[in-house]
């Protein structure tokens, strides 16, 4: 028996002295970036409070009542990692405009942490892809290049549900700046990111049942809304029906030079040539919109490369 005590006590040191390791490899891997703002903000400072109330009972126990070492020692080390998270947590490393006290730091870093309190409940309720879903519909309401109050308010209510900030002002000044069809394109490249993640086909449906409402809540359905509009709905519909066959628009680029050839290699450097109508051509996208697809061949014939529009069958 005293052999197996000893075995025990062994193992028992071996832990606490694994635990020392542990608690220096854990500080060390953040001690170099204790200084930045988003290190800092990731620290729960309730949580740290929480792991030194919980653990202060012990260590008196183990002191002053029922003295053990070995405990003691292990309840120590890990109530010292605590106390680092905690300082971690409130930024006293982090550097901040003006001078600014130990409680007013422990204040704004309880502040932040109060705000952001919801994220993780949020985030459980939200669908798959929530901020890229307001990111379409932001960008779809900002097509005509109008702000329109009714369209934002719309879009507002579901990022109030989501707790998902959105500045509408910010969006529209850094981005109407575009051509239309280069804002056009970055719309359809933001429902692909969306169609990506692979929602739901029911929540896909409801999307798309959101996106036919905001279009018409301020009634009146302008042309670009319109010419975007019947791309990305033919985008959804072919997620939600994969299994049918439907029409489709194929940009078609085909080199007539080995200059030609070159700048479409550049252009499209994961795409394949393949060969039809009696030489290699290039497929640089499929597209549910004729006038959409129309719109990328011009861009490519733009280049000075020679494009047309395909009908295929999916």
């Amino acid at each position: 028996m005293k052999l197996f005590e000893q075995l025990i006590n062994m193992l028992i040191v071996g832990a606490i002295v694994l635990t020392v390791v542990k608690t220096y490899l854990t500080a060390n891997k953040i001690w170099s970036r204790k200084h930045e703002p988003v290190v800092s903000e990731s620290v729960s400072v309730s949580a740290q409070l929480i792991g030194i109330v919980t653990t202060l009972p012990f260590l008196i126990k183990y002191t002053l009542i029922d003295p053990d070492l070995m405990i003691f020692s292990n309840m120590s080390i890990k109530l010292a990692l605590t106390l680092f998270f905690l300082m971690i947590g409130i930024g006293l490393w982090v550097r901040m405009e003006g001078r600014e006290g130990l409680w007013s730091k422990v204040k704004r870093a309880l502040k932040l942490e109060k705000e952001e309190s919801l994220d993780l409940i949020n985030a459980l309720v939200r669908p798959a892809g929530a901020r890229t879903i307001l990111d379409v519909l932001r960008r779809l309401a900002m097509i005509d290049k109008d702000l329109d109050e009714r369209e934002m308010a719309f879009i507002q209510a579901f990022a109030d549900r989501w707790n998902i900030k959105i500045d509408f002002r910010k969006a529209f000044d850094s981005e109407t700046d575009q051509a239309t069809d280069q804002m056009h394109i970055d719309l359809r490249k933001k429902l692909s990111e969306y169609l990506s993640i692979s929602p739901d086909k029911d929540q896909a449906s409801q999307f798309l049942d959101i996106i036919n409402s905001l279009v018409s809540v301020d009634q009146n359905i302008s042309g670009e809304e319109q010419f975007i509009l019947d791309e990305i709905k033919g985008m959804i519909e072919n997620y939600i029906n994969a299994e049918q066959s439907k029409t489709a628009y194929s940009v078609i680029v085909v080199p007539q030079d080995r200059e030609g050839r070159a700048s479409i290699r550049a252009l499209l450097p994961d795409v394949k040539p393949r060969t039809e109508w009696g030489g290699n051509v290039y497929c640089a996208g499929v597209y549910y919109s004729r006038p959409f697809a129309e719109m990328v061949s011009e861009k490519y014939q733009g280049l000075s490369l020679f494009s047309t529009v395909k009908t295929v069958r999916e």
